[in-house]
């Protein structure tokens, strides 16, 4: 799934209600997107007028079709009239990760939105790894014991724009929610790598912020995560084409794996033969019109002829995977992770 985000800031001779008014009341049009949002921010009681004005969020289930609808968009989708109230605009490509989805976002919940933004010296690498594997799981872990804690959503930038690593983003049915919440949150090292305390309150009473989606109603994290179990248990693998050709080291096997990371996939090598496959990423409960392939769930085991083995490299970038089983005596069993740079064939 393909999330783009833009966060906008007027031009100066512009006032925040002349381009929130504008912008509540454009759409997508022919970009046609999966999913469509706006978050307009209001300007915060205690903290004055924000650094953006808005931000507009486009999901594409088709990654490829979303690039290309919206290349080179690098103003908030809509008319062309729209894009001329702004000045500077941030466009992020993200990955999404819902933490936690509680209970329906009632009206007049209050939404938080942060940026994050990485301190000197960390990598963004470095940044997205423990926001996904450490920070974000522990900012879900209390939210089902809090009352009115009911969304957690992260979004790491795929690469950073604007100073940004991404976006967090936090519903609360009111603000005493969101300040237990808060008060339960133990120190898990993130704010060493990076600062989230770009704030950008856009609902409920202390924001008076408006968001407007066009969507249909999403399942929930466990509904997400139920059925993409019941597919994995189920489902028989999805077989992918493969280009193999000789270079002077190495033995290169090409293959499109569409929709997964490279920690879904895992590579292995015994002599005379590669194997590869990848783990079901997400599996949706949606009545689909037509459902020819899923997200995931990838396996191929390709013949390796003898003077190949030494060692054993990968890569995974673009939704290819390019394996290098390199030239020489076979080393044995090998099982690799590729790596996310850009395959070096």
């Amino acid at each position: 799934m393909l999330k783009l985000v833009w966060l906008a800031r007027r031009r100066p001779e512009l006032t925040h209600e002349e381009v929130a008014g504008a912008w509540e009341r454009a759409d997508p049009g022919d970009l046609a997107p999966d999913r469509y949002e706006l978050t307009v921010f209001r300007p915060h009681a205690a903290l004055g007028p924000h650094l953006y004005d808005g931000m507009a969020v486009m999901w594409f289930e088709d990654e490829d079709r979303g690039r290309e609808v919206t290349a080179g968009l690098d103003r908030p989708p809509g008319p062309d009239d729209l894009g001329r109230l702004f000045g500077d605009v941030v466009r992020l490509e993200t990955e999404e990760h819902v933490f936690y989805a509680g209970d329906p976002i009632p009206s007049g919940a209050q939404k938080l939105t942060f940026l994050v933004v990485p301190r000197t010296g960390s990598s963004h690498a470095d940044v997205v790894r423990h926001w996904v594997d450490v920070h974000g799981p522990t900012v879900a872990r209390p939210m089902p014991d809090i009352p009115g804690a009911l969304r957690y959503v992260a979004s790491p930038a795929v690469e950073p724009a604007g100073g940004y690593a991404g976006v967090t983003e936090l519903w609360y049915a009111d603000k005493e929610a969101a300040v237990a919440h808060a008060a339960s949150l133990p120190d898990d090292g993130f704010t060493e790598l990076a600062d989230n305390g770009i704030f950008l309150a856009s609902r409920g009473p202390a924001a008076g912020g408006t968001v407007r989606s066009m969507a249909p109603e999403q399942p929930t994290h466990r509904e997400v995560l139920d059925a993409t179990a019941e597919t994995e248990a189920t489902m028989r693998a999805q077989q992918v084409p493969v280009n193999v050709y000789e270079t002077t080291g190495a033995l290169v096997i090409v293959a499109p794996l569409p929709a997964v990371q490279p920690s879904d996939v895992t590579v292995s090598f015994e002599p005379g033969t590669v194997r590869f496959w990848a783990k079901l990423r997400s599996a949706a409960p949606r009545q689909y019109l037509v459902n020819e392939w899923d997200y995931g769930g990838y396996e191929r085991e390709v013949s390796v002829p003898d003077g190949f083995g030494a060692g054993l490299e990968a890569s995974l970038a673009n939704g290819q995977l390019a394996i290098r089983v390199l030239r020489g005596d076979a080393a044995g069993p090998l099982t690799i992770q590729p790596s996310a740079t850009l395959p070096q064939h």
